[in-house]
């Protein structure tokens, strides 16, 4: 408790609860003041989360590898043997 023997921190301390107690009079009267001056993020429409089901995912996974696949496909020959001697070097 010896925060409180200092006079600079008690005034800090009890400024601070006289704001508490403030906020907490003007919610039992029924107002929320910190609640109607933030907006609650719309999670529907959020940016950061897209919903997929199951199987959208494993289409969407699917037509990834299917791309993968036409690259490694369309590479030149002389890549491929390049990679094979690098390999074999090993």
């Amino acid at each position: 408790m010896r925060y409180f023997d200092s006079p600079k921190n008690k005034a800090f301390w009890e400024k601070e609860m006289a704001g508490l107690r403030k906020k907490r009079a003007e919610r039992e009267a029924g107002g929320f003041p910190e609640q109607s001056s933030r907006q609650q993020p719309d999670r529907e429409n959020s940016p950061v989360r897209i919903r997929v089901s199951y199987e959208e995912l494993l289409k969407m996974e699917a037509e990834a590898m299917g791309a993968v696949r036409e690259q490694r496909r369309k590479r030149p020959v002389k890549e491929k043997e390049k990679s094979m001697e690098r390999s074999m070097e090993r």
